[in-house]
Formats: structure tokens, sequence, C-alpha cells
């Protein structure tokens, strides 16, 4: 399990609105992309899960009744209304609507415990949404466990659903530009970084509709009902 946090705490309107120029343009535009679909269905009270800084919390706002925030960590960079693990959530059983868990899984060391615990406090016919990644460099080191094939998610870890859906973020083309865009960032000097950074995104978003491959993906979103 996560001790303390050894990640970016990037700007939450950054990551809403990412900017062409941003090194992780690729993966928030899918981000926000999927979230904003999905936001519209979702009422009632809503949990989310590893809320950081609740960066998503706008797209939700307008539907849902309660937003309430959860991590594991004090930080002064993310008020959040709870503090607990996970595994051990402070919530009777079929407490909420919905759960939102973004970009959360690949950091705990016993998912399916984790995925569990969320079901647990959902109520009958309430919904998960959560998202994690297929292929992605390391990140948060230590704390980066595990990636996953939507095969692993629906029919291993949210077997216990009533039904699963999966969304995919991005194609290989798009991961493999994302990852470009990482490298440049941290080894070519500004500003000249930032233009190759425009490029690769560029090339992300367009040369992936027309090479489109779903064999590898940046991102996974599950949208799994109990």
């Amino acid at each position: 399990m996560v001790k303390k946090w050894t990640g970016y705490n990037f700007n939450p309107q950054k990551i809403r609105n990412p900017k062409i120029w941003f090194e992780t343009y690729l993966l928030c535009r899918h981000l926000t992309k999927t979230l904003k679909m999905l936001a519209p269905a979702c009422k009632g009270k809503l949990l989310d899960v590893g809320a950081g800084q609740s960066p998503y919390k706008p797209f939700f706002m307008p539907y849902v009744k309660e937003y309430i925030t959860l991590d594991f960590y004090v930080s002064p960079d993310a008020k959040v209304d709870y503090i607990s693990s996970v595994y051990h959530l402070p919530f009777k059983d079929n407490s909420f609507d919905v759960v939102l868990c973004t970009q959360v899984l690949e950091h705990v060391d016993s998912p399916q415990k984790a995925i569990d615990e969320m079901r647990r406090i959902l109520k009958p016919s309430g919904k998960l949404i959560l998202s994690t990644h297929m292929a992605m460099v390391l990140h948060s080191e230590p704390y980066d466990y595990f990636r996953f094939t939507k095969y692993g998610l629906k029919d291993v870890l949210f077997k216990k659903f009533r039904n699963a859906e999966i969304i995919t973020n991005g194609g290989a083309v798009c991961f493999m530009c994302q990852v470009l865009s990482w490298s440049f960032f941290y080894r070519v000097f500004f500003p000249l970084n930032k233009l190759f950074i425009i490029l690769f995104n560029c090339a992300g978003v367009f040369l992936d509709r027309i090479f489109y491959s779903d064999y590898l993906t940046l991102n996974y979103f599950v949208v799994a009902k109990k």
C-alpha cells in the first residue's frame, strides 16, 4: 500500500483543460473526454476515492446531490472530506450511488481487495467508474505496481459485478506519442522540449485516428454496475 504520495500534484485546471504543450496532454484529453461523457448519467451520492485535488468534481456537480472526497493522506494541496485506506472505507454497506476512482488502481498492492471494498459501499444497482493504465511509463515510484488488460479487469477483478463495460482511451499511436512527450519533457531543455511535445501531441491525436489499434492503449475505464 502507498505510504506517501510520490507523484505530482498538477493544478486541477491543467488536468481538466490540458493545453497542447502539456506533457500529459494525450492522457488528460482522454480522461476528461470520457468523464464528461459519463457524468450526466450519475445521480445521488458520489464518493471520489483517491480524490487528490478533485480535478473532475466540476464535471459531476451538476448531476449528483453530494460529492464526497476521500484520500489516504493529508496534503495542503488536497483537502478531502475523509482520510482513509481504500481497503477500509469508513462507510456502511450500500451507502453510495456512484463511486469514482481515477488512476489509483495501479498504485495499490491488492487491487481485488480495493475493488471489493468499493463494491461493498455501493447501493444495489450503484455503479463504480474506475480508470487505470494498460500501458504507461513508471510513475509515482516506488508505488507503481500494476498494468491491466481489459480481460483482467472485466473477467477477473470485476467479475462480482452484474456487468462491466470497458472503454478504451486511445490506441497504440496515441500511447507511443504520449511516451515520447514524456521523454522529451524530461530529457530535452526548455523551450525546445515544448516544441517536440506539441508535435508529438498533434501526431497522437491525428495519426491515432488513421492507424488506430486497441492492442495497446494508454488507459481503460471500467463502468461496473453492482
